[in-house]
């Protein structure tokens, strides 16, 4: 088990180079729209992810639900990075399951502007 950031709870908050502030926190099911735009959006960007098709309101809500389940078993450490109560960056922490639970995989992205 790896340490949780439970949804919704704050981790730190930041002031960019623009000074706004940026608040780092676990994902809510409050933020399913602004995923949905947010992973679409880096699809139309072409962005190295693991998807090249806009998903649906309804696969990205498999795919929150998945993720808020795994933070609660321990899985899973994941931030959002919210600006202007908007989610602007994700990042996450996973550990694999039986003989590779040693490893895992890390991934970051940010919203290009």
């Amino acid at each position: 088990m790896i340490t949780q950031i439970k949804p919704g709870e704050a981790y730190a908050e930041i002031t960019l180079q623009s000074e706004e502030k940026a608040l780092l926190r676990g994902p809510t099911w409050n933020d399913l729209d602004d995923l949905t735009d947010y992973i679409n959006a880096l699809v139309h960007e072409r962005a190295e992810i693991t998807k090249a098709e806009p998903v649906k309101r309804e696969e990205e809500a498999e795919w929150l639900g998945q993720r808020l389940s795994d933070i609660e078993n321990g899985s899973v450490i994941m931030l959002v990075a919210e600006v202007n109560q908007k989610v602007v960056g994700v990042g996450e922490v996973s550990i694999l399951e039986g003989e590779r639970s040693h490893t895992g995989y890390l991934g970051i992205s940010v919203a290009k502007k």
